[in-house]
This record gives C-alpha cells, sequence and structure tokens, in this order.
C-alpha cells in the first residue's frame, strides 16, 4: 500500500480511503439524504404534523346529582393540525366505568360548539342543537356531521345518534367523531345576510364545546372545555 504524508499527516490513496469505510455507515448515509430530498420535496408526513389533545371535561353544574354516581367520565379529543379539505374534525369521548349501563339523552342535541379565528372573533356554524329547534329531523341548514361512533375502538351504526337517548354500555367507551366542513358567511366580521355558507379554510382557529348531560330521572350535568388552538392547513 503506497503512502505519503502531506504537512505530517499520513494520507492513503483514494482507493484505500473508499475501501476502509465501513459499508453499514455508507449505507446509512445515503439513506439519510434519500429521507432529506423526500421530506423537502413532499413535507412532513402527518404522523410527525399531528398532535392529539386528549382533555377530560369538567363539570361546571350539576342538578339533582352526577350522572352514573361519578363512574361517566367525558373527553374532548382533537388534533391540533389538520387538513382543511377533511374540514375540523373532533371527538367526544365518554368512558364508563361502572358495571352496568349508562343512559343519557342523545348528547350531540346540547351539543354548543364555541369557533374563534385567531383574533379571538366568534365564527358562526351552521348548527343548532335539535333540543333548542325542537326536533329530531334534520336541520336543512346542518353542517355538522357525524363522521363515525366507535364502542371500545370498533365501529357502530351512526343510526344510534337518531334516537332520543343513547346508552353507554357498562366498562365501555363510546366515541363519536365530529365534523365541521362551513361556517356561515361574514363580511367585516358580521354574518352576510341572508345568511350563506362557506367552506372552513386554512389558518388558525380556537376551538371550545359546551356539553349538557341529561341521565334518567332529573339528573343532569355541564361540562365545559377551555378553547384549544387548532391549525388547519
Amino acid at each position: 500500500m503506497l503512502q505519503k504524508q502531506i504537512n505530517g499527516v499520513l494520507v492513503l490513496p483514494a482507493h484505500e480511503n473508499i475501501n476502509s469505510l465501513n459499508l453499514f455507515e455508507m449505507k446509512r448515509f445515503i439513506y439519510k439524504g434519500l429521507l432529506i430530498i423526500l421530506l423537502l420535496n413532499v413535507g412532513m408526513p402527518d404522523c410527525f404534523t399531528q398532535k392529539m389533545k386528549l382533555i377530560k371535561l369538567a363539570g361546571i353544574k350539576s342538578k339533582s346529582g352526577k350522572i352514573a354516581d361519578n363512574s361517566l367520565s367525558v373527553f374532548f379529543m382533537v388534533d391540533t393540525i389538520q387538513n382543511s379539505a377533511d374540514g375540523l374534525v373532533f371527538s367526544l369521548k365518554f368512558v364508563n366505568d361502572a358495571s352496568k349501563d349508562t343512559v343519557v339523552k342523545n348528547p350531540i342535541d346540547f351539543l354548543q360548539v364555541l369557533l374563534a379565528n385567531e383574533q379571538g372573533n366568534n365564527i358562526s356554524i351552521p348548527h343548532a342543537p335539535k333540543a333548542l329547534i325542537n326536533t329530531r329531523d334534520e336541520n336543512e341548514n346542518e353542517t355538522f356531521f357525524i363522521k363515525s361512533v366507535m364502542v371500545n375502538g370498533a365501529p357502530v351504526s351512526m343510526g344510534i345518534l337518531s334516537q332520543e337517548t343513547l346508552t353507554i354500555p357498562a366498562n365501555s367507551t363510546l366515541e363519536i367523531a365530529l365534523q365541521i366542513d362551513n361556517v356561515l358567511a361574514t363580511q367585516n366580521g358580521i354574518p352576510v345576510s341572508p345568511p350563506s355558507q362557506v367552506k372552513i379554510s386554512p389558518g388558525t382557529y380556537r376551538l371550545g364545546i359546551t356539553l349538557s348531560l341529561i341521565g334518567v330521572g332529573d339528573t343532569s350535568e355541564v361540562f365545559q372545555t377551555s378553547p384549544v388552538s387548532i391549525t388547519l392547513n
């Protein structure tokens, strides 16, 4: 093997330098380079950018005792980074730790969604809880969609939400995914007249909810969450 020194430093010929490299290290270096090129061209995948928030709702008032003797917990779930093409999606999660089923009046009928833009200005969505319009028929202006219903992680018929009551099975979790596609159009921050709907656009929003749960008999609880910042890309 030929060797020479430059300024006192031993230098190997070019082919010797290549042969001395660890093959595994070369492959790893090439892989990293390709990965960087891929991310620069297509962006970061959702699994790296999405951040799920799971917030236990706090009861702000109750009547005639708590529902299910404190065995029922309610959670608000939302990804803080979402794709605007899919609308704004969030979920309600009910965890029943009791050894018997818990029956409540349909919670979707008593759900109020509070949506604001980055500046804190309220944004109206074309949805009214059915309890406020005293009907179980479809509201023609409603764009507040049920995306899915799952019990213990398995999909079930969304038809269960067409009933006046909802049964949360014993020792089970029931999750309802909801989707906001449209909001009411505004001009200078004021809804236009007559009302019209527009697709929810990319931007930063603040989303909060107020949920009333009414149980069997005269028990009821009101749950609320502070607004969560959500970015729609």
